[in-house]
């Protein structure tokens, strides 16, 4: 998103779809969390949703990228405007499901644990790579 937003005048987004975007480093460590109670694992065995606390839209899931990535880098210039559409509007070879939440009350009532909201880490995963000096190269730049 952040290269796209640099590349082209207006990016169409999906703005009814929902998920909870989560980042892998996140879903890591809660996966690592959850192992770690080795006992407690076996005693519970099931199926459990493991993702970022609440939801959003792609769409505004991608206004917050680049809200963030201007705040955190000054420095990064996009000029992109966004515009929601429709999945309709958007055909891709494989269907998207329009709402992709999940809920993680299971994981945290089970094993305490609960990935934090994705907003704080979309956040993270900003800071992270803006950090990094090289952080544009990333961006295909």
């Amino acid at each position: 998103m952040l290269k796209l937003a640099r590349e082209k005048r207006e990016l169409a987004v999906v703005d009814d779809q929902v998920g909870s975007p989560t980042w892998a480093r996140a879903l890591a460590g809660t996966t690592a969390r959850v192992l770690g109670q080795n006992e407690h694992a076996r005693a519970a065995p099931g199926t459990y949703h493991c993702a970022a606390w609440g939801h959003t839209s792609r769409f505004h899931f991608a206004k917050r990228i680049l809200e963030v990535a201007r705040e955190l880098a000054p420095d990064y210039a996009a000029s992109a405007v966004l515009r929601p559409i429709s999945t309709a509007e958007f055909p891709l070879p494989a269907a998207r499901p329009l709402n992709a939440a999940t809920s993680k009350e299971r994981l945290l009532q089970v094993f305490g644990v609960r990935i934090p909201g994705w907003e704080s880490l979309l956040r993270a995963f900003l800071k992270d790579l803006t950090g990094r000096p090289d952080w544009q190269r990333c961006l295909g730049t």
